[in-house]
Order: C-alpha cells, then structure tokens, then sequence
C-alpha cells in the first residue's frame, strides 16, 4: 500500500532517518512529497513550531497526503513535561492530528542514533543505558566523531539497525514507534 506523506523536520539527520526507517515498514510504500518537503523546509525547531498550524491545513487540502511526519529535537526541555509538550505540539496540527505524526527525540535525533551505535558495535548488549541524560554536544561527538552532521554516518548507523532494541532503550523512539504502528493499524 502507497501512504504519500510530508515532512517538516529541523535537519537533515531528522529527513535521513524518516526515510531510512520508513524503507524498514514492510507491506507499506511511503513516498515522501518532495514539492511539499521543498516549500515547507525548516532551519530549526522554531520554524518547524512556526509553521504547524499552516503546514497541517496544506499538507491534506492541498497537497492531499495520507500523512505527514514532523520531526524536532525536545533540546533540554523537562522530561517529565513530555506528554504535555507533545500534545502542546499536536494542539497546533488543526484538526488532523490523526494524521500527523510526531517524532520528538530526547535529547536530539543523535541520541537514537547513539543508541543504534552502541547496538551495532555490540550485537549482544543487552545492559539498560540512559543516554538522553547526555548532553546534545556529547551525543554528536560520539556519533559523528564531531559537531557537523555527516549523512553517510547516518546510513551506516541505520544499516541492519535493531529497532525493537530501540524501543526498549528510548522512551521517546517507543512513542513514535507506537504512533506509527496505530496509524498502520487503521490503513
């Protein structure tokens, strides 16, 4: 089954692992709306938040997409305030929160990523870690081995990755996860 969706994300690392992940969903075809990612594209996540409330209204009554993904980093914000700032964050999808899905990383995308690492470089660990009580900075270095996002890390990271493993690790990951098999469930 095709499912056309948009994206609004705060990064490349955001847009490659959406589409490196979504290529994991068997039974289903997601085909990213490139017009729809081109006019909508975002610097940072305060332009992603910005735009919300147009994006959610031209992503289906224009552009008629199954589904758009958003995607930005929760930064240092409170982890126990997570459900409310995502819901706050579903708030601004106007009437199409169904068909919105939010993927809000704790601390940043690199964490998952970090996370993934870990597991490829050690196919049987199998100990509880916490990473998202790791700053931004430090996730970057260890999966970049710098500060500048490198896509071709990425692809590598995401090669073969152990999503079910994720899910157990990060909390943040599960809930898109989960909102993405629901949304599933329906088609």
């Amino acid at each position: 089954m095709d499912i056309n969706y948009g994206l609004i994300c705060e990064d490349i690392a955001h847009k490659t692992f959406l589409e490196i992940f979504l290529k994991n969903q068997n039974d289903f075809n997601f085909i990213l709306n490139m017009s729809f990612y081109k006019r909508f594209r975002a610097n940072n996540k305060k332009e992603v938040v910005k735009s919300l409330p147009l994006i959610s209204y031209n992503a289906f009554e224009e552009y008629f997409l199954n589904l758009i993904f958003v995607g930005i980093d929760y930064d240092d914000l409170d982890r126990t305030n997570f459900d409310k700032e995502l819901e706050s964050l579903y708030s601004k999808i106007n009437g199409f929160k169904d068909k919105a899905i939010i993927f809000y990383p704790v601390q940043s995308i690199e964490h998952w990523f970090w996370y993934l690492k870990i597991k490829k470089e050690n196919p049987n660990f199998t100990k509880n870690i916490n990473l998202e009580n790791k700053d931004r900075k430090t996730a970057k270095k260890e999966v970049y081995n710098n500060k500048r996002t490198n896509v071709n890390v990425i692809i590598q990271i995401m090669k073969d990755a152990d999503f079910k493993w994720l899910r157990n690790h990060s909390l943040s990951f599960n809930y898109f996860y989960n909102s993405l098999l629901k949304y599933l469930k329906k088609q």
